[in-house]
């Protein structure tokens, strides 16, 4: 899955599971809470441990922990964190850019006329008769 806007808002979430992640002694008890409220980390455990386990698939996920362990949570949560900080970056340089450029403003043909005075107009060019074909333009030969 691809980081979009709303999932940096997680970044509290992925706070305080890196403070449990500290404790040596972190049960998947205490880390799946965490991990069930970060959709984005949730989705990627699972297809981790679904490709370390063969395709196997998974009920719970305490079931995802069991396989991935702290270790591999780690690493999904390292990754998902770099992918995040790549995002917002991106994400913030998008939004400076569409404030930085002014909005397109369509210009007028005719310049506005001064207060009471008409505009002037210019006269049109008469046009030259255009032939029906292109062979109508040639001139008869000798």
């Amino acid at each position: 899955m691809q980081v979009q806007p709303e999932h940096v808002r997680n970044l509290g979430e992925l706070h305080a599971l890196l403070l449990d992640l500290n404790d040596p002694y972190a049960s998947t008890e205490s880390l799946t809470p965490h991990i069930a409220q970060i959709p984005l980390l949730r989705a990627r455990c699972i297809d981790r441990a679904t490709s370390q386990a063969f395709g196997r698939q998974f009920d719970t996920l305490e079931q995802v922990m069991m396989v991935l362990g702290n270790r591999g949570l780690e690493a999904v949560l390292l990754e998902l964190l770099e992918d995040m900080t790549i995002a917002k970056g991106e994400f913030d340089a998008a939004a400076e850019r569409a404030q930085a450029s002014p909005p397109a403003v369509e210009k007028p043909d005719v310049a506005p006329a001064s207060a009471g005075t008409p505009a002037p107009v210019a006269p049109e060019k008469p046009s030259a008769p255009r032939p029906s074909s292109p062979w109508a333009r040639r001139k008869p030969g000798p």
